[in-house]
């Protein structure tokens, strides 16, 4: 599986309208893709504008590449147009099914999390975050963990969606702090989801 998030940001006074040109264009293109199993759009406040995050989840790389005219790294969307948007940024991670969670609910919330390690530092990492899929709340809808290798450095992404924060616990922080801990460098961020679907189910 390949996991895509591409992200930018939406003007001030335009998410209205972003919203509008989004669920008349980008929805229908996205149900009517080969091979993708998943989206998600989100924002959040950012100043006087808002940042967007549109992640898609593919059931294999052939699919994710034709989806994006061979090039994964390309700053688009699915459906190769522009809404208002403006997009500066793009990750894209493997993800093995036995690293993935999935159950029913709504998702309201977009977690979006990174961390990079050296080579060799990564399996146990991954190892310890494929066992507590399992004990992540009710409230989180599903989970994903990616991986990526630029030069000698493995990216990580732990990607997650939720009907609420859970009790006790902020989203914005890092949910094992001692897998956060074992990173050179660890980002979080937290969006509002838009706009969600699952092509080829109901959802």
């Amino acid at each position: 599986m390949i996991l895509r998030v591409v992200s930018g940001r939406i003007p001030a006074g335009r998410l209205d309208a972003v919203r509008a040109s989004l669920e008349r264009a980008y929805v229908p293109a996205a149900e009517a893709k080969p091979g993708l199993e998943r989206f998600i759009v989100a924002t959040r406040s950012a100043a006087d504008e808002h940042e967007i995050a549109m992640m898609t989840v593919w059931a294999d790389v052939d699919s994710a590449l034709q989806a994006y005219g061979g090039d994964l790294t390309a700053a688009s969307t699915l459906d190769g147009i522009g809404h208002g948007e403006t997009l500066d940024h793009v990750e894209y991670y493997e993800v093995d099914i036995s690293e993935v969670r999935r159950r029913a609910g709504i998702p309201r919330l977009l977690r979006l999390t990174a961390g990079s390690v050296g080579q060799g530092l990564d399996a146990d990492i991954q190892r310890m975050l494929r066992e507590r899929l399992g004990t992540i709340e009710h409230e989180a809808v599903e989970a994903y963990v990616g991986r990526r290798v630029t030069g000698n450095i493995v990216e990580i992404a732990f990607v997650s969606t939720w009907t609420e924060a859970p009790p006790n616990r902020a989203l914005d922080q890092p949910i094992w702090p001692d897998i956060s801990a074992s990173y050179d460098r660890f980002v979080v961020g937290v969006y509002d989801v838009l706009l969600h679907g699952t092509p080829g189910r109901a959802d």
